[in-house]
Parts: structure tokens; sequence; C-alpha cells
């Protein structure tokens, strides 16, 4: 009696090739995520825990340091100056326009 030919020597061969592929994926995408959770820990662990602040609070300080970050900014700063003289030579040609 013959064997069908679907249940040939190679294709179990085959289909264990290919079992062996998906499980070598997975267990390396397992590692890889205990690796990750396991560094995510030590860093969350070293870094310390923020002071607790209210929601009021929290936002004053982020304004606070966006502020400081915009008035520390010097190409902000030209652009404010370009804004300046452009409003200076706007105003000195309306108020010759209207004489």
């Amino acid at each position: 009696m013959q064997t069908p030919r679907w249940l040939s020597i190679w294709s179990l061969l085959m289909i264990a090739v290919v079992v062996g592929i998906v499980y070598y994926f997975y267990h390396g995408v397992q590692v890889s995520m205990q690796q990750l959770e396991l560094e995510e820990q030590k860093r969350l662990a070293t870094q310390g825990k923020p002071p607790q602040l209210s929601r009021s609070q929290a936002e004053k300080q982020r304004a606070g340091s966006y502020g400081s970050a915009v008035s520390n900014s010097q190409s902000l700063k030209e652009h404010q100056k370009h804004i300046d003289e452009t409003q200076k030579i706007m105003n000195q040609v309306s108020n010759s326009g209207s004489k």
C-alpha cells in the first residue's frame, strides 16, 4: 500500500522546518520583551519618583520651563526683532501716506 502524496517525508520535514522557524522567532521576541521589561524596571528604580504635584502646580512648572526656553531662544529673538522692524517701517509708511 502506498502512502498518500501529501504525507510524504518531505512534506513532514517542511512542516517541521516551518514550525521550527516560527518557534525560533517567537522565542526571540519573547526574550527581547523580557529584557526590555527588566531594563525599564531598572531605569525606573534608579530614576526615582518625581514629587507629586497638583495639576495646577505641574502646569505652572511646565509653563515656566517653556517660558525660559522661549526667552533663551536666539532665533525667536531675531524673529521678534525682524517683526518689530517691519512694524516700524509699516507705521512710517502709513503715517507718511496720511499727510
